[in-house]
């Protein structure tokens, strides 16, 4: 098991599909998000569909129930980030959605029956906490309430959590095949969506380009990175790598998309910093001994 190649994939997955809140939001500022999200996946699909060709690839003979139930999680999870990033700032969705890791871990410890040091809870009860406390900045009264756009990141985390998992026990499916099944399903449900609600009355070029360029670096080659990551290392470990998205997303998003800076804000987010860190830090001390030394060179 290659743990160097691992962390680079997964670092490398991880800056491509931050991309993909940024890139929704611009596509989404004159249309619709089930539009964007449309483009989105059908560019993913026909990069997919290209590859198909010239490795001559038969993905119908590795169609099942796995690859099935992977394509809806898939597709749910993308419907409820598009609008999540269309009702509120993408910065926030970010962080909000780092809640991820909590999901994860649980599903690692319970589901896929990962070792784990009881170091792990502390952080993530901050990182949750920090989540619970920033998701209410969008609010703009004095009573505690939680945005429509807020509960959609928590979905899209959790359902990206469950999808992520399924995909690490179910490593033997075929990267291509994935690809092409669940961007094709979710193009095709999103459209079907569109002609039953008749939600859209005209396509905007920025839908399509943005929404075309986050099909690109998230969709397909973000998603891509991941897979191969989890392919070299544990589900925990590559977790981990999670740890540094607030870090990405200050930098990537915040410049673009500032929040609205409150109390709730910078408080919330110092609570997600130091759960993430602390997560991180445990992942080294547990680490055995190569892989220490990697994980170090984060630290």
């Amino acid at each position: 098991m290659t743990s160097t190649k691992g962390y680079v994939f997964a670092i490398t997955s991880l800056v491509f599909m931050s991309l993909a809140g940024p890139l929704q939001k611009l596509g989404s500022a004159n249309s619709h998000p089930l539009l964007v999200t449309c483009c989105s996946s059908s560019v993913a699909f026909l990069m997919t569909l290209i590859v198909c060709i010239f490795q001559r690839k038969n993905v119908f003979k590795n169609f099942n129930i796995s690859v099935l139930s992977l394509s809806i999680l898939y597709a749910l999870a993308m419907v409820a980030f598009s609008y999540s990033v269309t009702l509120e700032n993408p910065f926030v969705v970010s962080s909000v959605a780092r809640s991820y890791i909590a999901f994860s871990f649980l599903l690692s410890l319970f589901w896929l029956k990962e070792t784990k040091a009881q170091n792990r809870w502390p952080s993530l009860l901050v990182i949750t906490l920090g989540s619970l406390v920033l998701s209410f900045t969008a609010s703009t009264t004095e009573t505690i309430y939680m945005s429509k756009g807020i509960v959609l990141a928590f979905i899209y985390a959790f359902l990206f959590a469950i999808h992520n998992s399924f995909l690490k026990r179910s490593s033997y499916i075929s990267i291509v095949s994935l690809l092409f099944w669940q961007n094709l399903l979710t193009t095709f449900f999103i459209v079907v969506s569109i002609f039953i609600h008749g939600q859209i009355e005209g396509i905007e070029n920025t839908a399509v380009v943005f929404g075309g360029l986050s099909g690109i670096f998230s969709s397909f080659w973000g998603f891509l990175f991941y897979h191969q990551s989890i392919r070299h290392l544990k589900f925990s470990e590559a977790t981990a790598i999670r740890a540094f998205s607030p870090i990405v997303a200050l930098l990537v998003i915040a410049p673009f998309f500032p929040p609205k800076v409150t109390p709730h804000l910078i408080f919330g987010f110092m609570l997600i910093l130091l759960g993430h860190y602390f997560y991180f830090k445990s992942e080294v001390e547990d680490a055995n001994t190569k892989n220490r030394r990697i994980l170090s060179l984060f630290k």
